[in-house]
This record gives structure tokens, C-alpha cells and sequence, in this order.
């Protein structure tokens, strides 16, 4: 009897002692914070992130949600212990009526230990462990401790978790402002989150609803024309939307630079401008279903800040095209070489042969037939005639090359090959836009800028130090490129592109399997087009000069 009663004692007070190390967890969810991101003008791109670096409040959530929680949930909730006797009687006589599972037993402190755990682990010591907590729980907490710790844990469906993130994801308003419906509604999907989720199955979760206002009815917290008014006009669920992997990016950016705080962030972009290419990505793209894909465009403006960042789903969703992925640019490399020629003396009307070189048992080869044996350089470049870059490209020599295209900002490995001088390096959209806003500027590469300040949750603001601007190419280089540039949208492969003002260069890698257009206007702002397919699928004849081309040119003149 001594032994048992001791090992007895010995459990309950290493029940006792796990409850109160886990009960810090149960109040102070650990989830990444919010973090909204706001366009150059204050308007709302997007928030991601479901957390809160303060724990949540009740003053901070609208009295019907509590209402509606307490009447589906746990009726009892302000009355029993943490465990129900009576609910968990009343579940096992229905369950046992209806031959199913038709009714859970656990009160709200039961669910919130359970949410403390997170795996889903069915054991008995874990079900032991969890009652334990639920009776600490309630034993050291006021109730309203614990129906907001329970309030900002749980899981509401739609990816997000708590109430506060779930009132904006769904209705797009705070969780102070939810009315009766709303409340009903959120309320509801605690049941069956992904099963009732009010973004796909909008039917089964206003079915859920009406059964909360029923509820809420039978414990007097409405009455029933209330309840009745919000049957009849139930909530407007806000439709799910896309959210840009660049957009994720600069989330994490921005959590890397003030972590552990939920973050409002000014960007430098442009609200209207990304609308725009996504718009004309997406449109653009259906036009070409057996071809790409996937698609991305970049915008920059003449001092470095990024104006416009988007691409399309494609089949890598989560991909972000433009900081992430490396592709081949072809011939969309080609400008920083021909600026190390003309860095180096060379004359954009000097002649260069276009027989082909053979290099190290290679010879390159030309998509369309030279004009004739001998082209200028403005003409090597804006017909894109590979076997003229390449002769051009040993006579300034690879390590020349590649030195310009290290001073341009390009960080990607650079391979010493012959075929470096007709893109086969792959490269980031925003180090290729960086540097064609150099060469066709006033010499001086510019870092792209996402984040003009960041403010966190105490309202502490900061403004990033921008990095320094490191000239490249001289200015006479500069304004060479830009003319050639302009020759290449009029006379060559960039016709498609073209408006008045314009300048760019096309690029298709070996293969047919990335179709790039990068150039710009009068005033600056620097655009880069890709287009391909994320698994590397060739685009047989898809071409820089043609889809995106195409998307630039939309894009730039804002084109319907």
C-alpha cells in the first residue's frame, strides 16, 4: 500500500509540475507575426503571418464572437472546473443514440490543452496529461484568461490561425467589429475547419451557422429575430486571393530586419503598377497554353526602387521567380558585354565579321541568317547575331566580361566558357534588371529597394540604410548602350516591344526554354520580362521578341 500510494503521489505531482511548464505555452502562442505590407502610397498589398507579439485580449474581440463560441462550444464554460461531467454524460448518451461519434465532450479548457500539443499523438498518457493542464488551467486562470488564450490559438480555417487573423481573412475586418453573423460563422468552424471553410465550401459553412445562432438563441445571448435577421443576410466571405511568392519574400525580409514583432511595412512598390502585370501576365499567358507557363516581371525605377514585382502561378506556386530562380537570359546578356567592348575602345559602327568561330571544338550558331559576312556592332546587337558577340567577345576577352558584369551587380556564378557571351550563365531577374539599369542610366548600379520603413507593433519606426551606389560604366559607356538599345527595340529583334521612348533587348536560351525582354523609357523605370516553363520545358519557337515582348510592351504603355 506505501509503495502505491507513493508512486501515486509521485505521478500526480509530475502531472502537477507538467502542467504549470505547459500552461505558459497554452497563453502565449508562438506563431510567426503579422506582418502587412504597404505600397508606396499606404495602401495594402497584403498581410501575412497569423501572430501577434502580444497575446490576445477580450476587449479585442467582439462580445457576439464570445457569445457564439460559449453557446456551440461550451455552455457550461464560466461554471464547471475545466472538465464537464455533465457535457461529457450528455455526449456519451447521444453517441451512444446515434450508433457515431455526434458529440465531443470537451470544454474549452480541455481544447486549449490539446492545442498546447503539438502532435497528434492518442495515448492515454497524453489524454491524462491533457486533463491535468485543463484543471491547471483553470485552477491558476481567470476564465477570460482563458477563453482569449483559446480565442488566439485556435484554428479557423483558410491557413490561418486565432480569431483576429480569421476575422480578416474572411471578412476582412477587425475582431472587434464582428457582428452577429460573422461571429456565428468563425464560430462554427471549429467543428470541421477545412471541411466548413467558408472560402470553398461557403454552403456547409452558413449550414454550420445557422446551427451556432440556433444555439446562441437557446442560451439567450439573441433572440431569435436576431437570429433570423442574420439567416437572412448572411456574411460576404471575401474570395481567396493570390498571394505573390516576391511578396512572401519581402515578408521575411522584413522579419529578418525587426523579428519577434508584428510589422507594418512601407514598400516602394506600386499597388496599381502590380495589379497591372499580373493582369497582363496572366492575360498574356492564355494566349500561349501549349508554349509557357510561367511567367515574371520586375520593375525598377531610376533610383533603384522596385516598382512592380508579380508572376503567375504556374506550376511551382511558391516559386519566387524573381529572387529565387535562376534561368539562362541568352541573348539579354549580351548588352554587358558589348559595354565592355565599348568600355575598351570599340565603336558601335565598326565592323565585326559573323562567320562563325570555332572556340575549344564549339561553334556558335545564329537563329536567324546574318544580313551579311560583315555587321556593324549597333547591328551584331540588335539582330542578336551570336557568331558576331562571340568574335566580339574574344577579342575583349572572358575575364574582361566578366569583370563588367561583376561591376554591373550580377552575383550569379559567371563560368569562363565561350558561351557565357550568349547568356548561358544563369542569372536572377533582379540582378539582370539592376544591371541593365546601369549600362542604359548614368553608369552607377543601384541595389534594388523593396522597404522604405518598417514600423513594429509599440509603433517604433525604422527606415533601412539603402546600400551605396558604385558607378560600373562611364557615362559616354552609359549613353552608347542606351542608343544601342533603342536600335535593338526599333531596327531588331525588340519590334514587338516597341513605343516611343523605348529601349530593350530580347533573350532565348539554348532550347527554346527561356524567353526573356529587359529594357526600359524616358524616365527611367527598367522592366524585365520572363517566360518559360518551371520544369524546363522547351517553348519551341517562343522567342524574347515575342510573348514577352509582348507583356513589356503592354506593360510599359499600359495597353489594354
Amino acid at each position: 500500500m506505501g509503495i502505491t500510494l507513493t508512486a501515486v503521489a509521485l505521478t500526480v505531482l509530475v502531472l502537477v509540475l507538467d502542467a504549470a511548464r505547459l500552461a505558459r505555452e497554452a497563453t502565449h502562442a508562438e506563431r510567426p507575426a503579422a506582418v502587412t505590407l504597404l505600397d508606396r502610397r499606404g495602401v495594402a498589398l497584403t498581410t501575412l503571418g497569423d501572430g501577434w507579439s502580444r497575446p490576445l485580449a477580450l476587449q479585442d474581440v467582439s462580445p457576439h464572437m464570445l457569445d457564439a463560441i460559449v453557446a456551440i462550444e461550451d455552455r457550461r464554460f464560466f461554471s464547471h472546473a475545466g472538465i464537464d461531467p455533465l457535457g461529457l454524460a450528455r455526449a456519451f448518451v447521444r453517441n451512444i443514440s446515434a450508433g457515431r461519434i455526434a458529440e465531443g465532450g470537451s470544454t474549452i479548457t480541455q481544447q486549449l490543452a490539446k492545442l498546447v500539443f503539438l502532435t497528434p499523438e492518442r495515448s492515454f498518457v497524453r489524454k491524462l496529461r491533457e486533463a491535468t493542464l485543463a484543471l491547471w488551467l483553470d485552477a491558476t486562470l481567470e476564465k477570460q484568461e482563458i477563453l482569449a488564450a483559446y480565442l488566439d490559438r485556435v484554428y479557423l480555417g483558410g491557413g490561418v490561425t486565432g480569431v483576429r487573423a480569421a476575422a480578416r481573412k474572411h471578412f476582412g475586418v477587425e475582431a472587434r467589429s464582428l457582428d452577429v453573423a460573422q461571429s456565428a460563422l468563425l464560430a462554427g468552424l471549429v467543428r470541421a475547419p477545412s471541411r466548413l471553410d467558408p472560402g470553398r465550401h461557403p454552403d456547409a459553412a452558413r449550414e454550420r451557422m445557422a446551427v451556432v445562432l440556433r444555439a446562441m438563441v437557446a442560451t439567450g445571448s439573441i433572440d431569435q429575430p436576431t437570429a433570423d435577421a442574420a439567416l437572412a443576410s448572411p456574411p460576404r466571405i471575401l474570395a481567396a486571393y493570390y498571394v505573390d511568392p516576391a511578396l512572401r519574400t519581402l515578408v521575411e525580409r522584413s522579419r529578418r530586419l525587426v523579428p519577434g514583432s508584428a510589422l507594418a511595412v512601407a514598400t516602394t512598390l506600386d499597388a496599381e503598377l502590380g495589379q497591372r502585370a499580373r493582369a497582363v501576365l496572366a492575360e498574356e499567358l492564355a494566349k500561349e497554353p501549349r508554349r509557357a507557363s510561367a511567367a515574371a516581371l520586375l520593375a525598377i525605377s531610376a533610383d533603384g526602387e522596385v516598382l512592380a514585382a508579380a508572376s503567375v502561378p504556374g506550376t511551382l506556386g511558391s516559386l519566387d521567380r524573381i529572387a529565387d530562380a535562376r534561368r539562362q537570359p541568352g541573348s539579354a546578356f549580351k548588352p554587358i558585354l558589348f559595354a565592355a567592348a565599348i568600355e575598351r575602345g570599340h565603336r558601335p559602327d565598326e565592323t565585326i565579321s559573323t562567320t562563325a568561330p570555332l572556340v575549344d571544338g564549339w561553334r556558335p550558331r545564329n537563329i536567324v541568317e546574318p544580313p551579311a559576312a560583315e555587321v556593324t556592332l549597333r547591328q551584331a546587337l540588335a539582330l542578336s547575331i551570336n557568331t558576331a558577340a562571340v568574335r566580339l567577345g574574344l577579342e575583349v576577352g572572358l575575364p574582361a566580361v566578366i569583370g563588367t558584369g561583376r561591376r554591373l551587380g550580377i552575383a550569379s556564378d559567371l563560368p569562363a566558357v565561350p558561351s557565357l557571351m550568349l547568356g548561358s550563365a544563369e542569372l536572377r531577374m533582379e540582378e539582370l534588371a539592376a544591371a541593365y539599369a546601369a549600362l542604359s542610366g548614368d553608369g552607377v548600379v543601384r541595389t534594388p529597394v523593396w522597404i522604405k520603413a518598417i514600423a513594429d507593433d509599440t509603433g517604433t519606426r525604422r527606415e533601412p540604410s539603402r546600400p551605396a551606389a558604385v558607378r560600373a560604366l562611364s557615362v559616354e559607356t552609359a549613353r552608347t548602350m542606351r542608343d544601342m538599345l533603342n536600335d535593338a527595340m526599333r531596327d531588331g529583334t525588340g519590334k514587338a516591344a516597341l513605343f516611343p521612348g523605348g529601349f530593350g533587348k530580347t533573350g532565348t536560351s539554348s532550347g527554346f526554354r527561356d524567353a526573356w525582354f529587359v529594357g526600359g523609357n524616358d524616365d527611367g523605370v527598367i522592366t524585365a520580362v520572363w517566360a518559360g516553363n518551371d520544369d524546363h520545358t522547351p517553348m519551341p519557337g517562343e522567342t524574347g521578341g515575342g510573348l514577352p515582348a509582348r507583356i513589356f510592351r503592354r506593360f510599359m504603355t499600359g495597353a489594354s
